[in-house]
């Protein structure tokens, strides 16, 4: 497939080709597509690969014609994210902090933060802090603002149970 009209448009967009705006190899977002939409293959010769996910909303923003993929955090008005379905025949689903939540939106994935400390070790004091910050209400805020959806309340409870409870005990060990 290589214009709009053999996916069923007319008009001007008819002859108009699909331009694909892609992120490269080393991109997390770029494997999360490859993975799960592409099932592993390859992308299409033709497609501009971008540096970075603001790269591909820019891209989109100036070429009327132009698709792509990127995080959340890089939405704009000025750009229109599709609604999709996981099967042929399935009901298609906007991307929203609920159909996130409840896994109905397919192209989903969690981001998670790693700290560079050995198991069973104590953490120092400023980490704890971190990562306690990271589960505050506070830090929720700065996911939110920053474009990102942030956990669902229900996680986040648990998380913060399991940092102030039995794993933060087995974790903080002298």
């Amino acid at each position: 497939i290589h214009t709009w009209g053999q996916l069923g448009l007319s008009g001007i967009w008819e002859q108009a080709p699909i331009v694909s705006q892609i992120r490269d190899a080393k991109s997390g977002t770029g494997q999360f597509f490859r993975e799960f939409v592409l099932l592993g293959g390859k992308d299409k010769e033709t497609s501009i690969v971008q540096p970075g996910a603001a790269s591909v909303v820019n891209a989109i923003m100036n070429d009327p014609y132009a698709v792509g993929y990127s995080g959340i955090g890089y939405r704009t008005n000025s750009v229109k994210p599709l609604h999709v379905a996981s099967l042929e025949g399935e009901p298609f689903v906007q991307p929203t902090f609920e159909s996130a939540s409840n896994g109905s939106y397919p192209l989903r994935r969690v981001l998670y933060l790693y700290v560079n400390e050995p198991p069973n070790t104590k953490h120092t004091p400023h980490l704890s802090e971190v990562i306690k910050f990271a589960l505050s209400m506070e830090g929720q805020q700065v996911v939110a603002k920053s474009g990102f959806f942030p956990l669902p309340t229900k996680d986040l409870i648990a998380l913060s149970a399991s940092w102030s409870g039995p794993l933060a005990s087995a974790v903080n060990k002298e």
